[in-house]
């Protein structure tokens, strides 16, 4: 049976391409598309990617043989080759070590699994499915159906219809494989879905450093949670410095966590965008069940809640100040008119004739 009730499209508007959230992305690696004929089969496990750790795949009930069994490289890609069965099937992971997303770290994977319940395909029908922490609650909380072989197809969707929720990612297909974060890809870089499932897994691993534990126990204990019939958190609480109060606390943790981490974790080009979608995304999840994993009587699926749109600040356009060039206005300086002193014409003064002499005195008679 396909199932595609957990696709959505989202638009973010603000110059950002419209994104698949769900199966039918471009690069979700969906098993539930009609593929070309061929019947090979590929998984990513992650917490971050999770390298070098064997993989087993198996029928559902397990058979006494393994369809295949191959190790991660270092995305987490895992290759089984051709599979002539059309399942259902349940891929289990174990070893090796994961990229932690929170501290920059490669975390050994040691006594920890994580599992992966894919349902029956079309024979020809390839698939590229995701082993994750979140693909894992949903083995957990099918439980000993998987051993059974009681499980359908509808049970098993309503079981990742009711994980994603409680995740916070309602519209998300979680067997869809996330975008690789490693060491030698440490940010996500796209605005889809592959880009949404790694943010959501970052979430975990941001609350687990909160906590003070890691990524592999948290998602442990989630798993028990589910296995057990517990809310989500149940097992956390009481954990930690700034401890879990409760389920609900939990989850609202978790939420803040995801926001958070975008911050060291998503590529600044997309990261308003993909921030916003993962924001609408946890706001669509809310409801008073949100923790309770109950496949035999889910919540119905939120309709597809568009992200905000999300203007970008457009930096204003300043158009600096032209100081215009002046040209000084010179006055030349003029040269003096220089009127020549005139020299003073001067009227010689004719000489003064003498005094005339005096007569001489007469001679006395």
């Amino acid at each position: 049976m396909q199932f595609r009730k957990l696709a959505m499209v989202t638009a973010i508007l603000g110059g950002s391409a419209a994104i698949m959230v769900g199966c039918n992305s471009s690069n979700s690696g969906s098993p539930f598309e009609p593929g070309a004929p061929g019947a090979g089969m590929t998984a990513k496990a992650a917490l971050g990617a999770l390298s070098g750790a064997s993989c087993v795949l198996n029928t559902i009930p397990a058979g006494s043989d393994s369809l295949g069994v191959a190790s991660t490289d270092a995305s987490g890609i895992v290759n089984f080759g051709s599979i002539d069965s059309v399942g259902p099937f349940l891929v289990v992971c174990t070893g090796g070590d994961y990229y932690d997303e929170a501290t920059a770290a490669s975390v050994p994977f040691t006594g920890e699994s994580l599992r992966s319940v894919v349902p029956e395909r079309l024979a020809t029908q390839p698939l590229d499915v995701a082993v994750t922490s979140a693909t894992d609650l949903v083995a957990a909380v099918l439980g000993s159906s998987l051993s059974t072989g009681t499980v359908d197809a509808t049970l098993i969707e309503n079981a990742y219809t009711e994980v994603a929720r409680a995740l916070g990612v309602p519209n998300l297909n979680l067997l869809a494989p996330p975008e690789t974060v490693n060491a030698a890809n440490q940010q996500v870089s796209n605005n889809d879905a592959a880009g949404l499932y790694a943010l959501a897994l970052a979430g975990l691993s941001k609350l687990a450093q909160e906590l003070g534990i890691t990524a592999a126990a948290l998602g442990a204990s989630l798993s028990a949670d589910a296995a057990s019939g517990q809310p989500l958190g149940t097992g956390l609480t009481g954990m930690g410095s700034n401890p879990i109060l409760n389920p609900a606390n939990f989850l609202a943790r978790l939420d803040a966590a995801v926001i958070e981490i975008a911050e060291e974790t998503v590529d600044p080009v997309v990261r308003q965008a993909l921030v916003a979608n993962a924001a609408a995304q946890q706001t669509a999840a809310q409801s008073p069940d949100r923790g309770n994993v109950n496949p035999m009587n889910p919540e119905p699926t939120p309709p597809p809640t568009a992200a905000p749109t999300v203007t970008p600040t457009v930096s204003p356009t300043v158009t600096p100040t032209v100081t215009p060039t002046v040209t000084p206005t010179v006055t030349p300086t003029a040269t003096p008119t220089v009127t020549p002193t005139a020299t003073p014409t001067v009227t010689p003064t004719p000489p003064t004739g003498g005094t005339g002499g005096t007569g001489g005195t007469g001679g006395t008679p």
